[in-house]
């Protein structure tokens, strides 16, 4: 039974000291970085309702250091290669703070739907810079024993666009016909059905007849009414399918 002590004070005290380690390892300046799992994100509004004209995508940043009892600002830039501000994206505030017991903040970024999109790619460039409060290196190491080391994730890339370049998973050409962005958005909106929903198998299994159907009416009552639908050529008239 002592024996059994022993081995789990043993263990314990084994314990604690891993635990200090790991505390003395980092004992440098605060660094800090984009929390992210790559360098670059894309963004399409492809499966977003055409009700919705904005889109906000969280930015993450991350702190290396301590927790302090006051606000720290992030030296953050942003460049805007072909994304015009008030056009493509809402304003960025003018400082983002890292508040007082925290160690992260979120850089929410709105992007704006435009017709543009559906064509071209939308860039938005950020990269952090080391000021009074924050680094951009880190300290590894302890005592004796220390390494300066960049932080990977100083710079992040954000690409938006409506690209529709593939049919959604349930897509049936027999009743819709080919498939193009600008039908597959009337459909959506015509009929109110939720973008997604061309996803869900359960969803469309039941109602794919009915809305190849109600699309082909659609498209005959419009063109009796002297205002036929054609493709974004501007000369294809838009069709449904055979088994429509």
């Amino acid at each position: 039974m002592k024996k059994t002590y022993y081995c789990i004070l043993v263990l314990f005290l084994l314990a604690i000291e891993a635990c200090n380690s790991e505390y003395e390892i980092y004992s440098g300046e605060d660094a800090i970085y984009f929390n992210e799992v790559s360098d670059t994100s894309h963004f399409s509004f492809t499966y977003i309702d055409s009700k919705y004209d904005r889109y906000v995508q969280e930015v993450h940043l991350k702190v290396i250091g301590q927790v302090v009892d006051y606000d720290r600002e992030v030296d953050i830039r942003f460049t805007s290669k072909n994304a015009k501000e008030g056009v493509d994206f809402e304003p960025f505030e003018d400082t983002y703070v890292v508040k007082a017991g925290e160690v992260s903040v979120v850089v929410p970024v709105t992007m704006i739907r435009t017709t543009a999109l559906l064509t071209e790619e939308r860039v938005i460039d950020m990269e952090l810079f080391a000021n009074d409060n924050f680094t951009t290196h880190y300290e590894i190491g302890s005592n004796d024993s220390i390494t300066w080391i960049e932080s990977p994730r100083l710079k992040f890339t954000l690409i938006f666009s409506e690209f529709m370049d593939q049919a959604p998973s349930q897509w049936n050409p027999y009743l819709f016909g080919d498939f193009t962005a600008q039908k597959f958005k009337l459909i959506c909106d015509v009929m109110g059905i939720e973008r997604e929903k061309f996803l869900d198998y359960e969803y469309m299994a039941y109602r794919s007849s009915y809305i190849a159907r109600y699309m082909k009416q659609y498209l005959s009552e419009e063109k009796s009414a002297g205002r036929t639908i054609y493709e974004e050529d501007g000369v294809t008239e838009m069709t449904m399918g055979p088994y429509a």
